[in-house]
């Protein structure tokens, strides 16, 4: 039987377990924090028969658990605080739980699990129930009901669509696959600022997730309006460059 070194550290270094042996101390290793209820941070589930025959998950030791109500995940959360993850460690996270590897691949819910998901999070259990105006975390200051500039008519938008290809440019779905025109999104929020260098064209799915995380989406956007257009941008604001033919 093939042989694989085991290395935890200097004492270890030349000892070699084998496979089967490896395996021992990975199932002992995973009861012990199974039962062991002095461990905070077990990330095993503890599975439980009920009486259809199907396995049941029990809940998670966090489950429910708040910075308010917990003193561990107060210590946690002071302890993530700051912490960014670089983008190479996110790439390697995305790969190893995305496709075949994501434990979801080709399952689908059921009718019944569906309706049972969408009765918890309706009414009063949705988490944002009643969170509206400067209740809601998104809020803004009501800059949505700001108006738009005179320039932002159905002839400017054709035109930004029509140099978009009729395209979303975040999925890549083409405007005859669907039921309305293509939405004309202002890049930088800037609704006074009507030029092609920041707009673009998205499906309404895509522009409803611009809601949140607005620094993320106008360095993306601004960043595929670069490679398809070649504009330039400065601390998140297009160098405007006007021409006697179109103005801009």
């Amino acid at each position: 039987m093939k042989k694989r070194k085991y290395y935890y550290n200097d004492e270890w270094k030349e000892k070699t377990f084998t496979k089967e042996r490896s395996k021992k101390l990975s199932e002992s290793l995973k009861r012990y924090y199974n039962h062991n209820n002095n461990n905070p941070m077990c990330g095993f589930q503890k599975e439980h028969k009920i009486n259809n025959g199907r396995k049941k998950l029990e809940p998670i030791w966090n489950k429910g658990l708040t910075k308010e109500t917990d003193e561990r995940i107060m210590k946690i959360s002071k302890s993530n605080k700051g912490h960014k993850t670089s983008e190479e460690t996110k790439r390697k996270i995305s790969k190893s739980i995305g496709g075949k590897n994501h434990p979801f691949y080709g399952k689908s819910h059921t009718k019944e699990t569906k309706i049972k998901m969408r009765k918890n999070n309706s009414g009063k259990n949705n988490p944002m129930y009643g969170k509206v105006g400067n209740k809601n975390p998104s809020w803004k200051g009501g800059i949505s009901f700001e108006p738009y500039d005179k320039g932002f008519n159905n002839i400017f938008k054709r035109r930004i669509r029509k140099r978009d290809n009729q395209v979303c440019m975040f999925c890549g779905i083409h405007r005859e696959k669907l039921k309305r025109a293509l939405d004309v999104h202002h890049i930088n929020y800037d609704k006074q600022l009507t030029i092609p260098q920041n707009c673009i064209s998205l499906c309404r799915p895509c522009h409803i997730k611009t809601n949140h995380n607005r620094k993320s989406w106008i360095k993306l956007f601004q960043d595929i309006l670069i490679e398809r257009y070649n504009y330039e941008y400065k601390e998140n604001k297009p160098i405007i460059k006007f021409t006697r033919t179109t103005g801009y």
